[in-house]
C-alpha cells in the first residue's frame, strides 16, 4: 500500500506535529519515516513544551479542522521554516489560507487529496516563514482563522 504522502517532498528536517490524542492523526503516521523527501521527527503535541528551532518545514497532522484549532492553540513558537503543510488525514476540505502582507513572499500554494486519507494543504515561502499557530486558529503562521 501506498502512503498517502508518498510524493510530498518538504525541505528538511521536517518537525511532524501531532495531536496524540488524535487517534486517526496517529494511525495515519504510520510509515511517514521511511518517506523520501520528509526527513521526519515526530512530535507529539503533549512533549512539545519549548521553541524547537532549526526546522526547513513543518507539518501538521489532524483529523479535522476541529482538531487542528485545539492543536493551534497549544503550539509555541517554532522559529522560521520554509515551508509549512497541514494534513487532514479524515476531511475532504483543505486547509485554506489568506496570505498576510507581513510574512515572507508565498512562492506555491497548493491543496489537494492525500490519497484516501484526507487532504493536504502547503505553503512554501521565499524565505524563512514564522512557524507558530495562535489561539484558536487553524490558519498558517502567526494567523487567525476567518
Amino acid at each position: 500500500m501506498t502512503h498517502p504522502l508518498h510524493d510530498l517532498r518538504l525541505p528538511g528536517p521536517t518537525l511532524v506535529l501531532v495531536d496524540d490524542s488524535d487517534s486517526l492523526a496517529l494511525d495515519a503516521l504510520h510509515g511517514i519515516e521511511d518517506l523520501p523527501g520528509l526527513e521526519p521527527t515526530v512530535v507529539p503535541l503533549s512533549t512539545l513544551d519549548g521553541p524547537r528551532k532549526g526546522w526547513g518545514s513543518v507539518l501538521v497532522v489532524a483529523a479535522d479542522r476541529a482538531r487542528l484549532r485545539r492543536m493551534a492553540s497549544a503550539v509555541p513558537l517554532l522559529g522560521q521554516c520554509k515551508a509549512v503543510a497541514c494534513w487532514l488525514t479524515d476531511s475532504p476540505v483543505p486547509w485554506v489560507l489568506v496570505p498576510r502582507p507581513e510574512w515572507p513572499r508565498l512562492v506555491h500554494l497548493a491543496a489537494r487529496e492525500a490519497g484516501d486519507r484526507g487532504v493536504l494543504t502547503v505553503a512554501r515561502f521565499a524565505s524563512g516563514a514564522r512557524a507558530q499557530a495562535r489561539g484558536d486558529g487553524d490558519g498558517p503562521p502567526g494567523r487567525r482563522p476567518r
